[in-house]
């Protein structure tokens, strides 16, 4: 009767870890190239019930875990922004940035942004993700620049000029619209996305200690950039409500399975007195 306890709690802690997730996606469905996560589930240890001879396989299972859990990297739907900073992806790449410490990231938030710094040449603006992460140039490897004036074209820089075509160069228009590119946004894919670990902010890192779970990182050129837009969540309200529906129903079965197996222990301590 024990192991009803344990089966049973094991299932509870299960779905309600499938739950977490659920309502994890539920929050992000208005997160900008969000992309919905899954737990997939496996049994676990079996025992042996009782020992019969030869060909008789009574065994016995201990209740399900979390064996995995999947993202799902398909196409959100683009939104038109009319913002001339805002990119969508359209395609399974991923925007190359440089993290904390030099560190290489990634995302698929293209709501990019304009830092304003200093250097030994005076001010400049980067091109930095919506958490602040440097969008590196392709070309070069250095996060993308701004001045604030170029005395060669007569052009006074401001958000309103700069061009990104679907290739993701990214240029400055003159009075003229005449296009003079600055960089390009390095566009990266990868064999396997799932094996991609997110660290917050809408951010993804290669994993450290085993880089061939999501594969190398490959020059995306198929993926496209589509300028004054940006990549809503891939969360379908419908079926996240339908999948948290199942996930309660289990739930309260286990409980239910939980209750009777106390209130048999219950009837069996009642009977030896």
């Amino acid at each position: 009767m024990i192991r009803a306890f344990y089966n049973s709690a094991a299932g509870m802690v299960a779905q309600q870890k499938s739950i977490d997730m659920i309502s994890n996606n539920i929050a992000n469905i208005n997160t900008i190239g969000y992309k919905k996560e899954k737990a997939s589930f496996k049994d676990n240890l079996y025992t042996v019930m009782e020992r019969r001879p030869r060909d008789v396989n009574l065994q016995v299972g201990s209740g399900s875990r979390v064996g995995a859990t999947q993202r799902y990297f398909h196409q959100g739907a683009p939104e038109s922004t009319g913002r001339s900073l805002d990119v969508a992806i359209y395609g399974p790449g991923f925007i190359k940035a440089q993290g904390r410490g030099d560190d290489v990231v990634y995302t698929r938030d293209g709501s990019l942004q304009l830092s304003s710094e200093t250097d030994q040449l005076g001010s400049v603006f980067r091109l930095t993700t919506s958490s602040g992460y440097y969008v590196l140039d392709e070309q070069t490897g250095n996060p993308i620049s701004f001045r604030p004036y170029y005395p060669q074209q007569n052009i006074t820089f401001s958000q309103e000029n700069v061009l990104i075509s679907e290739e993701g160069d990214v240029s400055i228009l003159d009075e003229y619209q005449n296009a003079y590119q600055i960089g390009k946004i390095s566009v990266v894919s990868f064999a396997n996305p799932e094996g991609l670990e997110s660290i917050g902010d809408n951010i993804y890192k290669a994993p450290e200690i085993n880089d061939s779970i999501a594969g190398e990182e490959i020059a995306d050129y198929e993926s496209k950039l589509m300028q004054g837009y940006i990549e809503r969540s891939n969360v379908d309200l419908g079926k996240e409500m339908i999948e948290l529906i199942m996930s309660q129903r289990a739930y309260q079965l286990s409980a239910r399975v939980l209750q009777s197996a106390d209130e048999m222990e219950r009837l069996a301590n009642d009977l030896r007195n």
